[in-house]
């Protein structure tokens, strides 16, 4: 397969599984998402799902930089329902939250625990919860050997986080009375002796003190997300526009949901 999948696409390849059984191959590649009528359609013209045969099986995939790169492979059993609404879910919110993959990849690599479609698309519903930020490296990713760690990576984000420019210099602005630790920090950074401060030895006590996920691009403030919050059918209650029929003749093949007349439908939980 040679066509380059957008970031909320798969293709699978779902083969007939009575037939594979019988030894007979049959089955077809299937790029999701994909309406739920043309699914249908789909799984019982070219895969073969009617009569006798109602069983498929996942024999293969493929994907590009976006949910196959860091989400479980799908399982053979996995049920394709529950792939094609997830990738419906990613395209609804990248509409709002563009970072919702590189938050959600960074939650899963960073907290785990995630593993269904259904706890992965209740993460992208609920990205904005998801306190992610990059690592503000200033020249670092073009000296490799300028960072040493994510803790010193951790901590020199923290202090450009709260730095501000003053008369032509960098200045670290804290309020003792919200973070007197931070302030104190603060008093050594804008001294005559900021070049001695450790900042990786901060970064990792201010890693401790705020239950911080440090990963190599970025950091991540605890904060669990509920990821049984959305069922099955409030999701698709959430994505249910995109199924809606559309007139061929007027329909846009850049813009098919026609988006530039009006915003998708925001979450309305």
């Amino acid at each position: 397969m040679s066509n380059r999948l957008e970031d909320h696409q798969m293709r699978v390849y779902v083969a007939n599984l009575g037939k594979y059984n019988e030894g007979v191959l049959q089955g077809a590649w299937i790029t999701l998402p994909m309406r739920d009528g043309e699914l249908a359609d789909v799984l019982k013209n070219k895969v073969g799902l009617t009569g006798r045969y109602e069983e498929y099986a996942i024999h293969d995939y493929e994907g590009g930089e976006g949910l196959l790169s860091y989400m479980p492979a799908p399982g053979e059993y996995t049920p394709l329902d529950d792939l094609n609404l997830m990738c419906k879910v990613f395209e609804s919110r990248e509409l709002d939250d563009p970072d919702v993959y590189e938050k959600v990849k960074n939650y899963i690599d960073g907290i785990g625990g995630v593993q269904y479609p259904i706890e992965i698309m209740n993460l992208a519903m609920e990205s904005d919860d998801i306190d992610y930020h990059a690592y503000d490296t200033g020249y670092g990713p073009d000296n490799p050997k300028f960072f040493k760690s994510n803790e010193e990576k951790f901590g020199y984000s923290i202090i450009e986080a709260h730095s501000v420019m003053r008369d032509d210099r960098s200045v670290m602005v804290v309020d003792p009375m919200e973070d007197e630790d931070l302030a104190a920090v603060a008093a050594i950074e804008n001294s005559n002796y900021s070049s001695f401060f450790d900042k990786a030895r901060f970064g990792e006590e201010y890693k401790l003190e705020t239950d911080a996920t440090l990963t190599d691009d970025g950091y991540l403030f605890s904060g669990s997300i509920d990821t049984d919050r959305w069922s099955r059918d409030e999701l698709k209650e959430e994505v249910e526009w995109m199924d809606r029929p559309r007139d061929s003749e007027t329909c846009n093949p850049a813009d098919p949901l026609n988006l530039a007349a009006g915003s998708a439908p925001s979450i309305t939980r």
